[in-house]
C-alpha cells in the first residue's frame, strides 16, 4: 500500500510446538464469544449491532477464557505437535504436507510489498486480499472438515497444525487489508470527492468486523461438530445446523459488503 509498513512477514519457525488440548481452548473460546455475539440469534436483525469495533485488533487472535470449559476429549497420550517438523509425522495416513497439498491456502502466504497512488488502486488491492482470505477460509473449513471424517483422535492430534497454519495467513491478510483502509482514509482528507474515499474506507473497516465475527462463528461450528463427534447429544443437530446457517448469513453478509466496495471501486475509478 502507501508506505513500506504496510509490508509484513511471518515465520512458523516461531511456532515450536502447540499442545492439542490448547486447540481445544481455542475453539472453547471463540464458541463463548459467538454465544455472547449471538444470543438473540445470529440472523437476526440487531445481530453484531452492539458489538464493539474490534477492525483495529487481529482477526485470529484469541485467549483461553477462564471458566470455559473445554469438552471431554478423546484421549490424547500426551501428543504434541511438532509444528518445525509435522510434515514428517502420519496418523492415520495423513501428514501435515498431505492436507497442505490438498488445502494449498494454508500454505504460509507471503505477500510483497506494494506502493499505490492512489485511493482507487488501494481498495483494488483490497479486493484481492479479501479474495485471499476467502480461500483461506476455505481451506481452514475444508481442512477440519477433512480430519474430522476420520475421526476424533486425528482431529486432536492434526487440528492444531491446521490453526497453526491458518493463523499466520488470517493475520497477514488483516493487517494488510486494515492498513488499506487507513491509507484511504488518510486520502480521503485531500481528496476532492472525500465522501466517496471515506465511503470505501467505512466499508473495509466493515468488512474486518464481519471477518473477525466469521471467524469465530466458524470456530464455534467446528466446536460443536466435534463435541457431537465425541458425545453425541439429542440436540447436537440441531445446534449444528443452525451454526451452519449463521455461517451462512456471516458469508452473505460480507459478500454483500464486498459488493458495495466494488462499486465503490468503480466509482473512485471514474474520478481518477
Amino acid at each position: 500500500f502507501g508506505s513500506s509498513n504496510f509490508a509484513h512477514s511471518f515465520s512458523l519457525d516461531t511456532v515450536t510446538a502447540m499442545d492439542p488440548k490448547a486447540c481445544i481452548d481455542i475453539l472453547c473460546k471463540a464458541a463463548f464469544e459467538h454465544g455472547n455475539m449471538c444470543e438473540g440469534g445470529c440472523c437476526s436483525p440487531a445481530w453484531g449491532l452492539e458489538l464493539e469495533d474490534t477492525a483495529s485488533q487481529d482477526v485470529a487472535e484469541h485467549r483461553v477464557t477462564d471458566g470455559v470449559p473445554p469438552p471431554p476429549p478423546p484421549p490424547i497420550l500426551g501428543q504434541i505437535i511438532q509444528i518445525e517438523d509435522g510434515s514428517n509425522v502420519t496418523w492415520n495416513g495423513m501428514s501435515e504436507e498431505d492436507l497442505l497439498n490438498t488445502f494449498s491456502a494454508l500454505r504460509c502466504l507471503e505477500l510483497s510489498e506494494e506502493t499505490h497512488s492512489s485511493a482507487a488502486a488501494v481498495v483494488s488491492s483490497v479486493l484481492q486480499l479479501q479474495e485471499r482470505r476467502v480461500a483461506v477460509h476455505r481451506a481452514f473449513d475444508g481442512a477440519f472438515q477433512r480430519l474430522l471424517s476420520k475421526g476424533a483422535t486425528i482431529v486432536n492430534q492434526m487440528y492444531p497444525v491446521v490453526i497453526a497454519r491458518a493463523t499466520p495467513n488470517f493475520k497477514l491478510i488483516s493487517e494488510r487489508i486494515r492498513a488499506g483502509a487507513e491509507e484511504v482514509q488518510r486520502q480521503a482528507q485531500s481528496h476532492e470527492s472525500g465522501s466517496l474515499v471515506e465511503e470505501a474506507a467505512a466499508l473495509i473497516n466493515s468488512i474486518q468486523v464481519k471477518e473477525k465475527d466469521r471467524l469465530s462463528i466458524m470456530s464455534a461450528l467446528h466446536l460443536e461438530q466435534f463435541q457431537q463427534k465425541i458425545a453425541p447429544s439429542r440436540d447436537g443437530p440441531a445446534k449444528v445446523a443452525e451454526l451452519r446457517k449463521c455461517a451462512e448469513c456471516s458469508a452473505q453478509e460480507i459478500e454483500e459488503t464486498v459488493s458495495e466496495l466494488r462499486y465503490s471501486l468503480a466509482d473512485l475509478q471514474d474520478l481518477d
